[in-house]
């Protein structure tokens, strides 16, 4: 018997092919799809990997400007695409969407994860981050619904000048 497997893994899925032969005229090939989607019930949209979700934690992170700074979404708070977060102080490759969401997966179970803003993809001077970040501990299956609030801040520049007599 011969059986020849070739898999390539791409970032959302992995494909096979699979060749055997179990004698002089019997012969089989297949293909192999191999994936696992997830729903992020906070926008909707579908998430593809090539690895097995249900083992792994998620978080579904907003990530808007807190008007009222009451660190809670309002509506009519501006929500911000384009952001990006650290996962344990390690820039992630994903960023938020044009509804400000941002979905993270492959969180290691029952180890606590600390998600921080990144401040480079920051792009306003004056925008931080109300809050240091937040750390939550994963469940397999489940997903963690965190918000991320964003302050505008300032400075003042000038010159004082003081008179004395003398």
């Amino acid at each position: 018997q011969v059986q020849l497997t070739a898999t390539k893994l791409f970032r959302m899925m992995s494909w096979g092919l699979n060749f055997s032969s179990s004698g002089s005229s019997i012969y089989s090939v297949g293909v192999i799809v191999t994936y696992s989607m997830v729903a992020d019930a906070r926008s909707g949209a579908f998430t593809f990997s090539r690895d097995p979700q249900k083992s792994f934690g998620k978080a579904s992170v907003l990530i808007f400007i807190d008007e009222n700074q009451n660190g809670v979404w309002d509506f009519g708070e501006k929500r911000l695409p384009k952001i990006s977060v650290l996962v344990n102080q390690r820039e992630t490759d994903t960023v938020s969407n044009e509804e400000g969401i941002l979905f993270l997966t492959n969180l290691a179970p029952y180890v606590p994860s600390d998600i921080t803003l990144s401040m480079k993809s920051l792009e306003d001077p004056f925008l931080r981050a109300a809050i240091k970040g937040v750390r939550f501990i994963p469940r397999p299956g489940k997903t963690a619904e965190i918000n991320l609030a964003i302050i505008t801040v300032g400075e003042v520049d000038g010159h004082v000048l003081t008179e004395t007599d003398g």
